[in-house]
């Protein structure tokens, strides 16, 4: 599969105004107070600080019961204590009010996941790890669920880190169609590169997004080498004229240095070798 497939919504976090822009689906959110255009782990960030928080209005898209995967680098103050990085909610506004995917760190640099089912009253919540969540710069942390084998998955900068396994699969409200998706409640500091899958991604996959601790943001790929024809990899000679590849071959090809690699020549068109 490619990273693409099934991703439901990616928030970048770049921008200094406007919508909190979902570059994967139609699911813009509303900045309600947090620092725009910090120094982010690629491009721009968000950085949070309670009650600043991102939301996300009504989506038949983000009613995801089944399986999941929700990805971020973060890079978290010190003080932060049992805070929620990313909650869904579906129902009435009462006790209804169903959590249908949650995660957010505990005091000792735990990871917490957590659903409901029923009418909100039973709750599935799995938490992981001593100190897998530092105060010491950036970290990628990705948390899958998979409804058929019935477990939560944790990594860590790419590592995979446990399974944990419930009981009940995640259930909707028996009533009212109200959802909001909270992105950083509560949550202190520095956020970037949020990601939700309809799936759960593979351990490769998270290495994959993880790129050796680069990232990768949407749409994840490569970009394409600006000309199709290979580039000589040692000196040589380059003729112009006809039937030669030409000085529109040699400007595209070495833009940095306009010209061919240091060292190799070309035939003008009298026959006679220059230098370049």
């Amino acid at each position: 599969m490619a990273l693409t497939d099934n991703i439901v919504s990616y928030y970048k976090l770049d921008g200094a105004a406007g919508a909190v822009v979902d570059s994967a689906g139609s699911n813009d959110g509303t900045n309600n107070g947090a620092t725009r255009s910090e120094t982010g782990k690629i491009g721009d960030c968000f950085r949070f600080d309670y009650p600043n928080h991102i939301s996300v209005g009504y989506s038949d898209t983000l009613v995801i019961d089944g399986d999941i995967t929700m990805t971020a680098w973060i890079n978290m103050d010190a003080s932060s204590e049992n805070v929620a990085l990313m909650c869904w909610k579906y129902g009435d506004t009462g006790p209804e009010y169903n959590t249908m995917f949650y995660w957010g760190k505990m005091g000792t640099g735990q990871i917490r996941a957590i659903h409901e089912y029923g009418n909100g009253t039973n709750q599935e919540s799995r938490t992981v790890g001593t100190n897998y969540l530092t105060h010491s710069g950036w970290q990628f942390i990705c948390i899958t669920r998979d409804t058929t084998a019935k477990n939560y998955k944790f990594y860590v900068d790419g590592d995979y880190k446990e399974t944990i396994s419930y009981n009940t699969n995640p259930e909707k409200a028996a009533s009212g169609n109200q959802q909001v998706l909270s992105i950083c409640h509560n949550w202190p500091d520095l956020v970037d590169e949020v990601g939700i899958w309809g799936r759960a991604l593979t351990a490769e996959e998270v290495t994959e997004l993880y790129n050796s601790g680069d990232g990768l943001t949407y749409p994840f790929g490569t970009p394409p080498d600006p000309d199709p024809i290979a580039a000589p990899t040692t000196s040589g000679t380059v003729q112009e004229g006809a039937g030669g590849i030409g000085p529109r071959y040699i400007a595209t090809r070495y833009p940095a240095t306009e010209g061919l690699i240091a060292g190799s020549t070309k035939q003008t068109g009298s026959g006679i070798l220059e230098e370049e």
